[in-house]
């Protein structure tokens, strides 16, 4: 309630007790955000964080092209994340992604920046997003300025579109009793919520320039909590130099997110694209799994939002995908909807989207409609990391064209469908048991 949040912030100047996230005061909850999707703006994406190969609800921000290769986020945002997966929204970059080749962090202080710190990291991609305008970077003292500050949050849903705030002014670097003043952050008035993190602010006016990046929040007065935005205008040759350095080749300094990701992987091969199917027969009840294996270099997709049906019904049945990698056996529950089963949540916390690596993967069928026949799927899976040739980042780019990043190519070899991964006839507990309540999906 919003009564809670002001006496918690009247304590939390005093004592510095009630901070969402007390070493770094970057956390926020924030009401009343104006609902207005920002369309007109390409080169704001959503990023979607994985630590530990797990993507979580808890790992999402949002980043600013400031190059073809070069994306500006909150240091907090990818602080200790093994890959940054990037995907554009808007105009030429629409559903475009790319992941991440290496990362930087200016002051690389903590996961929780403090007053002491700029908030500001950079992702270099593997390749060069299409877009036709590039935002330039403030320079010079920005207070003053009428902004707007921009991310994927609306009113608490975490979404994959882009929202604008309403308009205000920047102010000087916001003072809290304890932490004392955040001299490397503009501030203003709190319209941040949780996944607007890394976000750009931006002059009201339209133009195309990034002013300070979104970073959290500090108790600023008796009542009174603050937005901090931290500051690009005094870091600008800094900026400049990591740019260079993405845009030709050479990379960050910390490539971590590639290594630790896909360490001990077979070179970069072309692209792969997999079809499994699985069939319910009722007549004489049977099931015909879709299985596949993908030893020793382990397929990296976008976990699916629907599976269609082929053939007969889904009903109001269910469908399991499941998949091994080297840390884990998961498996995703899938509802049925007539037409399609569509997903409903994975043991291992995976979300719609999110990017997973199989070694082995199965597909069955649990139930369908009966009334209309065998309920079959043919399950169509891209691989969409670690592949394709190698990018040479001299080329040039034809922005008039969409770059599809998820283009299936030739298999080089052919992938072994009748390896097994499950044996559904035995008895498995894939963990949707009292633990997951897919009533509250």
């Amino acid at each position: 309630m919003r009564i809670g949040r002001i006496a918690c912030a009247a304590v939390a100047v005093a004592l510095a007790a009630c901070a969402d996230r007390p070493a770094g005061v970057r956390s926020l909850s924030i009401e009343n955000k104006t609902p207005t999707e920002a369309t007109g703006y390409p080169e704001v994406v959503l990023l979607n964080l994985r630590k530990n190969r797990r993507y979580s609800d808890k790992y999402q921000c949002t980043g600013t092209f400031i190059s073809k290769s070069t994306v500006l986020t909150a240091e907090h945002c990818i602080k200790g994340m093994d890959l940054v997966q990037v995907t554009g929204v808007y105009g030429e970059a629409r559903n475009v992604f790319a992941f991440s080749g290496s990362t930087e962090m200016h002051d690389d202080a903590s996961s929780q920046p403090t007053s002491s710190a700029h908030d500001i990291g950079l992702v270099c991609i593997d390749g060069r997003f299409p877009l036709k305008t590039i935002p330039t970077l403030a320079v010079g003292n920005q207070v003053g300025v009428n902004a707007e500050n921009l991310g994927r949050t609306n009113n608490g849903d975490i979404t994959r579109k882009i929202w604008t705030s309403p308009s205000f002014a920047l102010t000087g670097s916001p003072t809290h009793l304890v932490f004392g003043t955040f001299k490397f952050d503009y501030g203003g008035p709190e319209y941040l919520e949780g996944g607007d993190s890394g976000g750009p602010v931006v002059p009201s006016s339209g133009a195309h320039q990034v002013l300070a990046v979104n970073s959290g929040g500090v108790p600023c007065g008796f009542l009174e909590r603050c937005v901090l935005v931290s500051k690009v205008d005094d870091i600008n040759g800094w900026l400049t130099q990591k740019i260079k350095a993405c845009d030709d080749g050479t990379g960050l300094k910390d490539a971590s997110s590639t290594e630790s990701t896909l360490a001990g992987l077979p070179p970069p091969t072309d692209c792969r694209t997999v079809v499994v199917q699985a069939r319910k027969e009722y007549r004489h009840p049977s099931w015909t799994d879709g299985r596949a294996s993908f030893v020793p270099k382990a397929l990296g997709f976008l976990l699916p939002a629907e599976i269609e049906v082929t053939s007969g019904s889904a009903g109001e049945g269910l469908l399991t995908f499941a998949y091994v990698n080297q840390e884990a056996i998961a498996s995703c529950r899938y509802l049925g909807s007539d037409g399609s089963y569509r997903f409903q949540a994975c043991t291992d916390g995976s979300v719609a989207g999110s990017l997973v690596f199989a070694d082995d993967l199965t597909v069955h069928v649990d139930e369908g409609d009966p009334s209309r026949g065998p309920t079959q799927v043919d399950l169509s899976l891209e691989e969409v990391a670690n592949c394709g040739p190698p990018v040479d980042a001299g080329a040039p780019v034809d922005l008039t064209a969409p770059v599809d990043l998820t283009a299936p190519v030739d298999l080089t070899a052919p992938v072994d469908l009748t390896a097994p991964a499950f044996d559904f006839s035995q008895s498995f507990d894939f963990g949707f048991g009292a633990a997951t309540d897919f009533g509250n999906q």
